[in-house]
């Protein structure tokens, strides 16, 4: 059997996180917060990896992962996923 590599999926992000950082971006989802220098992960472009946000970066509500909003074990998590997906 080959071992495939799994694209990295805004579900499969998700389900790193644990139900405290959920219930986090949850609420941020209806407030964004973030900052100039912030990193997150894009989550309907999670193949495009970590982002840093600038000037004129635009996000959807609800589309961007903090690292701020995650705790760092589980942003050591999600780096791994990413760089493990195809």
């Amino acid at each position: 059997m080959k071992n495939e590599k799994t694209p990295a999926t805004r579900d499969s992000i998700l389900r790193l996180l644990s139900a405290q950082e959920v219930a986090l971006l949850s609420n941020m989802e209806t407030v964004p917060s973030l900052d100039m220098g912030d990193e997150y992960v894009d989550l309907e472009h999670p193949e495009q990896g970590v982002q840093t946000v600038h000037a004129l970066t635009r996000l959807g509500v609800g589309r961007a992962l903090p690292r701020s909003g995650v705790q760092k074990e589980t942003w050591m998590q999600i780096l791994a996923h990413l760089s493990s997906a195809p």
